[in-house]
């Protein structure tokens, strides 16, 4: 009955999860479109915002793309004057990529337009269900970080069996 249960609630999850994702990941888009930017170019963008300069290959890498394929995303974000390129002075073939004060303007609207629609969401609770709520997202999180300290990389594809449950606080 318990394992009925579990699967139940893991079930229940990963549709939230899911539903949570496709939420963001649609707002994402919508509120770069106007910048007229690519998806790959999207994700640079936030890349960069979330961890800082970062090198061709560190973004290929993040993409899944060659660096090629890259050199071309990040070009156009040079062209629309996003992102900058700088070469590193004791190494001319290491190139560093960071983003412009336009570049920043445009993340810091987009996270405001983010946190905007989080806002009018949670306005429909009472301070019980926030806390709720907030405290269930604080434990996602938190779990993700911890995963990711003990791993280089988490597989996107494993078969996830319910095994011991450890805290994370």
């Amino acid at each position: 009955m318990q394992l009925e249960n579990v699967r139940e609630l893991s079930d229940r999850y990963v549709t939230v999860v899911k539903h949570l994702f496709r939420l963001t990941y649609v707002v994402r888009q919508n509120e770069l479109k106007g910048l007229d930017m690519t998806l790959p170019q999207i994700r640079t963008l936030i890349l960069i915002e979330q961890t800082g300069p970062l090198r061709m290959g560190e973004i290929s890498s993040y993409l899944g793309s060659g660096l090629s394929a890259t050199t071309s995303i990040v070009d156009r974000m040079v062209s629309k004057n996003l992102v900058q390129r700088v070469s590193d002075p004791r190494d001319r073939r290491v190139v560093v990529c960071s983003l412009t004060l336009k570049g920043r303007e445009a993340t810091e609207l987009f996270w405001g337009h983010v946190n905007a629609r989080a806002m009018m969401v949670s306005n429909q609770w009472d301070v019980e269900q926030f806390e709720k709520v907030v405290q269930s997202l604080e434990l996602i999180w938190h779990t993700k970080e911890a995963l990711l300290a003990n791993s280089d990389a988490i597989p996107f594809t494993t078969s996830v069996s319910r095994g011991a449950k450890t805290s994370a606080k």
